[in-house]
């Protein structure tokens, strides 16, 4: 293989390597984003389970809500 051809692939591997370390910086930043919206969503559902529970317990005895 010569000088130039050796050059090229290494040159090309860098390449490689470059964009699969960007990769795995934007899937960690992908990853990270989606725990926390995760977690958020845990809490808002958290909290409409509570409203929904006070809105319960809230209602007059023998009426259930107008349909």
């Amino acid at each position: 293989m010569g000088e130039q051809a050796r050059t090229a692939m290494e040159h090309r591997a860098h390449e490689l390597q470059t964009g699969l370390l960007d990769m795995v910086d934007r899937i960690e930043a992908v990853r990270a984003e989606c725990e926390r919206l995760e977690g958020g969503n845990r809490f808002l559902q958290s909290y409409i389970g509570e409203l929904m529970q006070t809105s319960r317990v809230m209602q007059p005895v023998g009426r259930k809500g107008r349909r």
